[in-house]
């Protein structure tokens, strides 16, 4: 959301060039396709949450989840390179973007379809080339950065657990590991013992 709104040059007034979509493509890239899509369609909500552009369109966020399902498929566990990202984003700018971003389009504004069709072919098509080298650019610059990245599932305490002790042997500070992970297991584990294991249990409302 910050990255769209500051690190974005307008080059005509339809045209803009920036990085507001890398973060998606990058959790796309790293995730998967229905992480992904997930994230991409958490975000578009978010984003019209902070800053509404007229009514909600749920054409949009379909497009975002789409788009990012899309990136997943190409991107995922696959060797990155400039002509993968092209194909994607080519797949993207097609069928999310020119096909059915015109759609949308056409039914929030009560204008054509066909007459709305150029202008976005042409502007999607020329956004195509230089989005797909600033991801390549970017992925391939963090990647040797060698920014330490995971993703975690956490249902029960021994997820959370799991997740802590990666997340600790990553920072080298397995002292917190002990603070807010054994410590905090052992109290439970107190507060188990102390509930009398025969005879009637307390009644407990979880809000």
């Amino acid at each position: 959301i910050v990255l769209n709104q500051l690190a974005t040059i307008r080059v005509t007034p339809n045209l803009k060039i920036g990085f507001g979509a890398l973060p998606n493509e990058l959790v796309d890239y790293l995730f998967g396709p229905v992480v992904g899509s997930l994230f991409g369609g958490g975000m578009d909500i978010i984003k019209f949450m902070l800053k509404p552009d007229g009514g909600f369109m749920p054409g949009f966020t379909f497009n975002a989840m789409l788009a990012a399902f899309i990136y997943g498929l190409f991107l995922y566990k696959k060797p990155l390179s400039l002509k993968r990202m092209l194909a994607a984003k080519l797949v993207v700018a097609v069928l999310c973007n020119i096909l059915l971003g015109t759609l949308w389009l056409s039914m929030i504004n009560g204008k054509g379809y066909l007459a709305l069709l150029p202008a976005r072919a042409v502007k999607n098509l020329i956004q195509w080339p230089v989005d797909s080298l600033i991801f390549v650019l970017v992925a391939k610059t963090l990647e040797q950065a060698g920014v330490p990245c995971a993703f975690f599932k956490v249902e029960v305490f021994q997820d959370y657990l799991r997740m802590l002790d990666i997340c600790t042997d990553i920072t080298g500070r397995k002292d917190l590991y002990e603070q807010h992970g054994l410590a905090i297991q052992q109290a439970i584990q107190g507060t188990l013992d102390a509930v009398p294991q025969d005879g009637e249990r307390p009644t407990v409302l979880l809000i």
